[in-house]
């Protein structure tokens, strides 16, 4: 057994477990079981007996022993019928662990080179960020890029540096616009980081360099990028202070729509007497995307969430009423700078499931000075 083990030690992992026949009046045992490596099971001179979950190296069970898929935890077993071997007798066996939803291989340094070549070649100009004083180096520095993905410095050097764990989709996700990486950088670095690539089909959420890039130059005015199921995907600074942060959400909360239906945090940001003309615009704009979509497993679940949890909802929904959203007048209720009336513009952009959303101030009005003086506040004063 022990030259078992040095032959194996360095192979991938499957479970052997030694295992005692029944012996005289005895019932069999599970003694010990240990993880070892194996890189295939012909090198070991083992094979899986897929209907069984476990064979003899030999390649039969013994004479009355007990076989049997199970946990690598010391258990006892009732003793089978028929002879046994005589005590003392011991078979190894294959003990096959169900199969694991791993995600690929991380190719670490190839991914690190990657990250440290695409942060290189952005100018803090790129991507909204002040100049500041001369750097020894091209490109932004790993701080910049950790804050515009938001995350910890730290944990980005060490990807970057090859040494951390694999990135989540989620971090790859805001690191591919923090970096402003095209569809085909991003695809190539989620494959680099162990990956598949996001579809190309509706409900992608990537974000392409040039509509971040105008976001960013939407400086004095609140602006966002939002897929058509409301879910917000990129904000800008001043859309940040007058409706607070929206890209934190997880699960069917990160659409703008389900929270309207299933919550009162969001309605609480405008005057009760527009509540009707918000809802209704909102169902109609999500039954376009479902009829443009109708397969969209995600605009389906909305929908059916929608429906069980908001009688306000499944109301509406049942008029049938159908309007892509495409510009509107909102108020805005902001505990620092009061009510605020501004135009809601969507604007046209290439990917027919994203959209640009820019709020702005009719010339002359109130608006005009509540915006600039939300500039100079920001968030400090938001609660949302």
């Amino acid at each position: 057994m022990m030259r078992l083990h040095e032959r194996v030690r360095r192979l991938p992992q499957i479970t052997i477990a030694k295992v005692r026949g029944p012996a005289r009046g005895g019932g069999a045992e599970l003694l010990t079981a240990m993880d070892l490596r194996f890189a295939s099971l012909e090198r070991a001179g083992l094979a899986q007996n897929e209907a069984a979950g476990a064979q003899t190296r030999d390649g039969g069970a013994a004479p009355g022993g007990h076989l049997r898929r199970t946990p690598v935890a010391a258990s006892k077993y009732p003793p089978p019928a028929g002879p046994g071997p005589r005590p003392g007798w011991y078979r190894r066996v294959l003990v096959v662990p169900p199969p694991e939803d791993h995600a690929g291989t991380v190719e670490r340094n190839e991914l690190a080179g990657f990250l440290r070549r695409r942060r290189a070649l952005l100018q803090p100009g790129n991507v909204g960020l002040p100049a500041g004083g001369r750097r020894r180096t091209p490109g932004l520095r790993r701080f910049e890029v950790a804050q515009l993905a938001g995350m910890s410095p730290d944990y980005y050097a060490r990807i970057e540096q090859g040494r951390g764990p694999q990135p989540s989709v989620a971090v790859l996700t805001a690191l591919a616009r923090a970096l402003r990486l095209t569809f085909d950088e991003r695809d190539h670095l989620f494959r680099l980081a162990g990956h598949p690539a996001p579809p190309l089909a509706g409900g992608d959420e990537h974000v392409g360099r040039g509509l971040l890039r105008l976001l960013d130059g939407l400086a004095g005015l609140p602006a966002m990028v939002a897929s058509d199921l409301n879910v917000v995907l990129a904000q800008n600074p001043m859309a940040d202070a007058l409706l607070g942060e929206q890209t934190r959400f997880r699960g069917l909360a990160r659409s703008c729509t389900y929270r309207w239906f299933t919550g009162p945090d969001l309605r609480g940001r405008y005057p009760a007497e527009d509540h009707e003309h918000e809802s209704r615009a909102q169902v109609a704009d999500l039954r376009a995307t479902l009829a443009a979509r109708p397969a969209d497993p995600v605009a389906v679940k909305l929908v059916g969430a929608l429906r069980a949890k908001s009688e306000e909802f499944a109301r509406l929904w049942d008029r049938h009423d159908v309007a892509v959203r495409r510009s509107d007048r909102k108020r805005v209720l902001h505990p620092a700078v009061g009510l605020v009336e501004l135009d809601f513009d969507v604007l046209a952009t290439a990917r027919a499931d994203q959209r640009l959303i820019v709020y702005s101030p009719a010339p002359g009005t109130a608006a005009v000075s509540q915006l600039e003086l939300l500039a100079v506040l920001g968030q400090e004063q938001f609660t949302p």
